[in-house]
């Protein structure tokens, strides 16, 4: 008897997330009637059941989609990861990281303005990551970026204010030295009002307010950091983190080791598999 094998490896994602090949499908029904020169009801049902898997399959349009048409909300899998959708705008989709993505200190209490963001240990991560510069150190975070395509990000303008009010004093670059000749600085010229613009950031703790009905339909297992200061008092000023069911903020030490949950926007046209 001819043996059916599947033609090429095409894998798609059902309303569940699970993966799914579906050319393995179409092949064991097809098997079964080759193998079989009568078939009894129970092989009927069978092959049934498995034609309308496929089915299911095509009507839950698991195939790549532009990001524009995600409902606010939902989660998509966009490069291997799954992706909370916060917001839709004319430049492109909000997203957040639906689990964290790895737990790490945010700075070194040890230096000037350790709560701030641009002289942050995940800052610089984040920002090496977009201009593809890696030194030694951030080899181990190199990998949990790898797979995002940086072309498809729009450029997101972050408000870096404290909690307090205050507006982010460390931007002259003569409050640090490594920031100074850094490759990842990506300070622009709206810097001095208190904003950088990113491809890969962390959520405001306002952003995270006017989200948190969204964020609290997908707990997480740690804290996770906010990109906000509580405020820029001293070195040892703390960082707004957020708990597992997003229900209260924290305020942490930069030295506090807490969940980091990346968030970019795709721009319209990129493509993700939506559920």
């Amino acid at each position: 008897m001819k043996k059916v094998t599947a033609a090429d490896d095409l894998f798609i994602y059902n309303k569940q997330g699970r993966k799914l090949r579906l050319s393995d499908l179409l092949v064991e029904a097809t098997q079964r009637l080759l193998d079989r020169d009568t078939l009894d009801a129970c092989e009927l049902s069978r092959i049934n059941e498995l034609v309308h898997s496929a089915s299911d399959v095509f009507e839950n349009k698991p195939y790549k989609q532009s990001v524009s048409a995600a409902k606010i909300g939902s989660v998509i899998r966009y490069c291997d990861a799954e992706w909370i959708v916060l917001d839709q705008f004319n430049a492109g989709t909000l997203l957040i990281r639906k689990n964290i993505q790895n737990s790490m200190m945010f700075g070194n209490t040890g230096s000037v303005g350790a709560n701030g963001w641009i002289v942050s240990y995940i800052y610089r991560i984040f920002a090496s990551a977009c201009m593809e510069y890696y030194s030694v150190d951030d080899e181990d975070h190199k990998l949990a970026y790898s797979n995002i395509k940086f072309s498809d990000l729009a450029d997101m303008r972050i408000d870096l204010t404290a909690d307090s009010g205050e507006k982010y004093p460390f931007l002259d670059t003569s409050y640090n030295d490594e920031l100074s000749s850094a490759p990842w600085s990506t300070l622009t010229a709206d810097a001095k009002d208190g904003f950088c613009r990113e491809q890969l950031s962390l959520l405001t703790k306002d952003q995270v307010k006017q989200y948190r009905d969204i964020l609290r339909q997908y707990p997480v297992d740690n804290t996770w950091w906010t990109v906000t200061a509580s405020c820029f008092e001293n070195n040892l000023s703390t960082v707004e983190c957020v708990d597992k069911t997003c229900t209260k903020f924290i305020e942490m030490s930069p030295a506090s080791v807490c969940g980091v949950r990346p968030v970019i926007m795709l721009k319209p046209n990129t493509c993700a598999v939506l559920y």
